[in-house]
């Protein structure tokens, strides 16, 4: 673990920028991260190169699912179109 305690963390969060450091950990998920990563706060979970929430699948899109999103975009508009 990158910090032994609670307090620990705490305190090692006030020593340095916020930028820099929410780039490197998580504190919802209390977990190590890198840049392309960001947490969902519906989802409660990091997603990587997540693009949005969206409520109409009940789910984050990001890399894993945005041609079935594209595909799902898609059947609705010829469906509206129709």
């Amino acid at each position: 673990s990158k910090f032994a305690s609670l307090d620990e963390m705490y305190f090692k969060y006030c020593d340095l920028k916020l930028e820099s450091f929410e780039s490197d950990y998580c504190f919802k998920c209390l977990i190590e991260k890198n840049e392309q990563f960001s947490h969902c706060d519906y989802c409660k979970v990091c997603i990587k190169n997540a693009d949005h929430h969206c409520f109409w699948v009940n789910n984050c899109i990001s890399q894993s699912n945005y041609t079935y999103f594209s595909i799902f975009l898609a059947m609705n508009l010829g469906y509206l179109l129709i």
